[in-house]
């Protein structure tokens, strides 16, 4: 007989979980949920934050038609001070059974984990390679750091923006993590900051902490649009010494230049090589005598910038 059973076996209770199973949480309104069954029905139940067992007597029974299968949702709060905080559950049958207790607990949190210390490449003052690594000291004495994000941009995240990078649970952080700096690509030396922040599981977020190091990018880009011209355009001339007039243009700056009646393109460090003040986009007209003699002569032109790279060639 299925009720005589029933006398000999209460109800099962199978989850009780708060704010569903979150570890901890910055806000004093939670919700509790209970599930349970029984072979009969279930005609009762008690969430309450003590953990002392109720007897059948006690007016924090709440009765609900008998049901084998039984969920409920309640809300309720935890705080004023940070801690953990548990809820215990119970349910009982039309027989008079009081299921096992069962419990759950979340830590509720509304401090802030705190940075120590971020540095970039162990405080090194330059680099040259845009992948660095971050080192990162930072504590939370309560629910444990869970994440931590690392932008160039000084403005602070909400906990739920994309960026942040999941770690291990832990209320003590220390590791180096890797990091891209930004590049335009562009040759130069560039101051860069790097911001950091970490979160709890509460999901309070630390102030930001910070370091920069400057980014030296190497000029690889040899300067470009190579022109030469004898006397204007002239393709006739009764004098050998003629006027010369040279044009090039580099990112970071043209240098010096190179004149030559071969054709052979010289080596950065070639003698024969005219300084010149450094300038993105270079013009000149200087003096220059043929020294071929009657007939045709062919000035060669090559341009350089300050990393040793030589342009393409351009003659007239």
């Amino acid at each position: 007989n299925l009720s005589e059973a029933d006398q000999l076996e209460p109800p099962y209770i199978s989850t009780l979980t708060i704010n569903d199973s979150s570890a901890a949480t910055n806000q004093t309104a939670v919700s509790v949920k209970f599930s349970g069954a029984d072979a009969v029905g279930i005609t009762g139940y008690i969430i309450s934050n003590q953990s002392t067992a109720p007897d059948l007597s006690s007016s924090d029974w709440v009765s609900i038609t008998s049901q084998t299968q039984y969920s409920v949702s309640k809300d309720s709060t935890v705080g004023p001070s940070d801690a953990s905080y548990s809820f215990y559950g119970w349910m009982k049958d039309a027989a008079n059974n009081i299921s096992a207790t069962s419990s759950s607990s979340i830590v509720y949190d509304t401090t802030a984990p705190t940075i120590s210390s971020v540095s970039i490449n162990s405080d090194e003052s330059s680099t040259s390679n845009t992948v660095v690594n971050l080192t990162i000291s930072a504590s939370d004495s309560l629910s444990g750091i869970t994440a931590y994000y690392a932008s160039e941009t000084s403005t602070d995240p909400s906990a739920s923006a994309s960026g942040w990078v999941d770690i291990t649970t832990t209320k003590s952080l220390s590791s180096t993590v890797s990091f891209t700096l930004s590049s335009s690509g562009v040759a130069g030396s560039f101051t860069k900051t790097v911001y950091l922040w970490v979160k709890d599981a509460a999901s309070n977020v630390s102030s930001s902490s910070s370091d920069s190091i400057t980014l030296n990018i190497a000029d690889t880009t040899a300067p470009t649009n190579p022109s030469i011209s004898i006397n204007s355009g002239a393709s006739i001339t009764a004098s050998s010494s003629v006027t010369l007039s040279l044009t090039a243009s580099d990112d970071v700056g043209v240098t010096g230049y190179y004149l030559s009646t071969s054709s052979s393109t010289p080596s950065s460090t070639a003698s024969g090589w005219t300084s010149v003040t450094s300038a993105t986009s270079y013009s000149a007209s200087i003096s220059y005598t043929l020294t071929r003699g009657y007939g045709s002569n062919t000035v060669y032109v090559w341009f350089k910038d300050a990393a040793g790279n030589v342009s393409g060639v351009d003659l007239y």
